[in-house]
């Protein structure tokens, strides 16, 4: 619980250094908004199932996922 603290704390300040810097537009933050819910979601359901499924399982998926990712990378 502690490390979760830390990375919260360091973050944090990362984050606040950047904004005073003017690193980031109101698009960003709108986006961020959007997108680190999802992440988070996401990072959840990845972590859930590595820890139910089998190994050989996961890996398929994942790979597969990142395939997906790629190909709709390239084609934008």
């Amino acid at each position: 619980m502690l490390d979760a603290f830390n990375d919260v704390l360091n973050y944090s300040f990362l984050i606040g250094g950047l904004y005073v810097q003017g690193a980031y537009t109101e698009e960003t933050v709108l986006r961020a908004l959007v997108l680190v819910p999802v992440f988070m979601a996401g990072s959840w359901t990845g972590k859930y199932f590595f820890s139910v499924a089998p190994a050989t399982w996961f890996k398929k998926v994942t790979y597969a996922i990142l395939l997906v990712t790629g190909v709709t990378a390239l084609a934008v």
